[in-house]
Parts: C-alpha cells; sequence; structure tokens
C-alpha cells in the first residue's frame, strides 16, 4: 500500500508542477510556450480589429472597441484554463485513483481494505468538487468592487505568487506584522504588487 500511494502521490504532484511551471503562466514566444493565458494576436486577428474599427471611429468608439477586443482574448484564455481542468487535470486525477484502486485490489480481503478504498473514493469526490470551485475562479470579474482588507491577505497573496513563480526557490520569512487597520479594497491590487517586488528583490539579490 505505501508503494502505491507513492506512485500515486507522485502522479498527482507531476499534474500540480505542470500547472505550476508550464501551464498556468502568460504564454510568450519564447517562453512558457504551453502558457494557458495566450495573449499572442495572429497577423489575420489585427486586420479584423482594424476593419471594425474603420478610419472614421471616434477617440471613444475605438477605445471602446479595443477593450472589447482585450477583452476577448482574456475571455478565451480563461475558457483554456476551465477547459484544461475539466479535460486535463479532472482526467488525470481520475486516472490516478483508479490506479491506486486497482493497484491493490489484491488486499481486499486484509481488515481495514474497505475503509481504505471508501476513503479514497471519498477523496476522489472531494478532489472532483474541488477541481470544480478551481474552475470557477477563472471567470470575468463583473463586480470590481472590493471591501476593505486586511495587510495579511495582501502579505498572503503576494507569497502565494512568488511561490508559483519562483517554484524552484522556496523562501520562509519570518514575519512580524501588527497593521490594526484595514485597507481600502481599491490598493489591494498595488499592495500586492509592492511586496510582491520585495520578496522578488529578496530572491533575486540575497543570495538565495
Amino acid at each position: 500500500i505505501r508503494r502505491a500511494l507513492g506512485k500515486f502521490t507522485s502522479r498527482v504532484q507531476d499534474q500540480l508542477q505542470n500547472y505550476l511551471r508550464e501551464l498556468l503562466h502568460v504564454r510568450g514566444v519564447d517562453t512558457h510556450t504551453k502558457g494557458l493565458f495566450n495573449f499572442l494576436v495572429s497577423r489575420e486577428e489585427r486586420l479584423e480589429f482594424m476593419r471594425t474599427v474603420g478610419d472614421n471611429a471616434q477617440y471613444g468608439e475605438f477605445v471602446d472597441r479595443l477593450f472589447a477586443f482585450c477583452w476577448s482574448s482574456v475571455e478565451r484564455s480563461l475558457a483554456g484554463v476551465r477547459n484544461e481542468l475539466h479535460k486535463g487535470m479532472l482526467p488525470a486525477i481520475d486516472a490516478a485513483v483508479n490506479s491506486l484502486l486497482h493497484s491493490t485490489s489484491h488486499l481486499a480481503n486484509l481488515d481495514g481494505y474497505s475503509q481504505f478504498r471508501d476513503v479514497i473514493i471519498n477523496a476522489r469526490t472531494n478532489v472532483q468538487s474541488a477541481i470544480e470551485t478551481v474552475s470557477n475562479w477563472f471567470q470575468r470579474p463583473l463586480d470590481f468592487a472590493r471591501d476593505p482588507f486586511d495587510f495579511d491577505i495582501a502579505l498572503d497573496v503576494a507569497r502565494k505568487q512568488i511561490t508559483n513563480c519562483y517554484v524552484q526557490t522556496s523562501i520562509s520569512p519570518v514575519i512580524s506584522v501588527n497593521v490594526q487597520n484595514k485597507i481600502a479594497g481599491r490598493f489591494l491590487d498595488g499592495m500586492v504588487e509592492i511586496l510582491f517586488i520585495l520578496l522578488q528583490n529578496i530572491i533575486r539579490h540575497s543570495g538565495y
């Protein structure tokens, strides 16, 4: 059972690392060529956009169409992430669970095996539900209003971004935060960006 669980864990970790290292990145020409956030625009798409604008478009109309064009790329990428989770991650986890059950089925007569099997099946159901929840994260935001937040939240988000961006480099900062007041929601992105840059500089310039 220990050997089968080791193989199962390895398969699941390989899936997660594939998302962290390859898929959940902005696709570039030479880097992260498998990234699911694909904002590269073909010549045909640029020409089509130019045709929709026309020579006589007013500035406001141009801006509206430009934003619509950009949002279409975002929505296409988000749909790609959702599709990959449903057709890539979910079947891979199911296959790993089925392999685990099959590789241990010869132990069915042992005491406690039925409980072991039930725990695995329940875990698979929970993972399926979790993947569906994560999939729903990748939707175009419609409500941009944000509630006031604690400084700890911004710091936690920045640390997770660092973990995802620098998979090969782990840092364990000692943190002592004593910010009593909440921060206005509109500052969340900027605060996270500042903290991310600070942590990034630690990795790049502090000998890690």
